[in-house]
């Protein structure tokens, strides 16, 4: 595959995975209200593990065998923590400012980056992540009183998940379906014991729900996991902010939160440092055939 096509291809699925993502936490912010938190996040791992049993039952054979089992076992565990104050920050905030907020996440993958694997950061892609992080304070104006506990949590939450994403690319050689179903295990054992103790019998149509909650996230972090073993961390990060367009229409046509001006202002940084992102990628690879092993 040619280098540029491999570009375009990781972007695509790190753009594709977050659409699955933002579906999942409308899913969870409905939920969290009808069956509790213990619920929802137990779906959210039992469903993940469910389907990659079902579709790669070979994996759990391999899981023993991973070169890198710290580190897994590293990633389940900020997988879970990440899960944990995002869905509890849904309970308190909009979908569309816990977003904003998660979306801090770019800048801390960045500097994460250099300092563990030793990736190159230009001026300009600092740049176009400092925009898309000044496009997420416009929605969350830290002083404000929108800026509470939801707040709090949410940025927990990307710091884990800016840890999670590192820790995955650091394992970008293994097996991605053993990566994928290291990442639900934590959580499901974990919940699987919190569980009974919150449990609520759900209705069908909330069954269906939670296992389509469940069964994004799985098709999500596996889009992530194949996009992070193909391009590096940095130079992906920054796409995240387009997931907080789709945030923001979910929220408005769904939960009925309607976006104020400076969340819209927001929005517009956002996908503007997206789009930066995305020219900054393709000006480097054009200039220099080895960009992207750097």
């Amino acid at each position: 595959m040619a280098r540029g096509d491999a570009t375009m291809g990781a972007v695509g699925l790190f753009l594709l995975g977050g659409v699955f993502f933002v579906i999942l936490n409308s899913i969870a912010k409905a939920m969290l209200v009808e069956l509790g938190a213990p619920m929802v996040l137990w779906a959210r791992y039992f469903f993940h593990v469910a389907l990659v049993a079902v579709l790669f039952p070979g994996a759990f054979r391999r899981l023993s065998r991973t070169p890198q089992l710290p580190v897994q076992l590293g990633r389940s565990l900020m997988l879970m923590l990440s899960t944990v104050c995002n869905f509890v920050a849904l309970g308190y905030m909009p979908l569309a400012d816990v977003s904003a907020i998660v979306f801090m996440t770019p800048l801390l993958v960045a500097g994460l980056a250099v300092l563990i694997l030793k990736e190159r950061v230009s001026f300009w892609r600092w740049m176009a992540i400092g925009a898309g992080l000044a496009g997420a304070l416009l929605v969350i104006r830290p002083g404000s009183a929108s800026f509470n506990v939801g707040a709090v949590l949410a940025l927990l939450c990307a710091l884990t998940y800016a840890i999670y994403q590192i820790s995955t690319r650091l394992v970008r050689e293994g097996d991605a379906i053993v990566s994928l179903l290291y990442g639900g295990l934590g959580g499901l054992i974990v919940f699987s014991l919190v569980v009974p103790f919150g449990w609520q019998t759900p209705t069908l149509a909330q069954w269906a729900m939670l296992v389509t909650m469940g069964a994004f996230g799985a098709i999500g972090h596996l889009m992530v996991i194949l996009a992070l073993q193909r391009m590096e961390a940095s130079r992906l990060s920054p796409f995240a902010y387009i997931q907080l367009v789709w945030a923001m229409l979910i929220s408005f046509f769904v939960f009925g939160d309607v976006p104020t001006s400076w969340t819209v202002a927001g929005a517009v940084a956002i996908v503007g440092s997206g789009l930066w992102a995305w020219h900054l990628n393709m000006r480097e690879h054009l200039r220099s055939p080895s960009a992207a092993l750097r």
